[in-house]
């Protein structure tokens, strides 16, 4: 979460190169938890198609600050 309300604009791909550096998953795990949270509406997906493959891009749904100051409280 931290990464995704720190960024701009973000695809899964370019995520995954970040979120890779610090935890040693592979994609498909990786995707799981996006679609999770994705479920607990708190990022969006969009597909755009255009670069290469189907790439997704990451939405958030809520003002990065109010997610950035809630997760300092853990």
């Amino acid at each position: 979460m931290k990464i995704i309300y720190s960024s701009d604009e973000l695809t899964s791909g370019q995520l995954f190169k970040v979120f890779r550096e610090f935890v040693h998953i592979s994609y498909a795990r990786f995707y799981e938890s996006l679609m999770k949270l994705e479920n607990l509406k708190l990022i969006d997906m969009k597909y755009d198609s255009g670069k290469r493959g189907r790439t997704r891009l990451i939405i958030k749904r809520y003002e990065p600050k109010l997610i950035l100051d809630a997760l300092k409280e853990f």
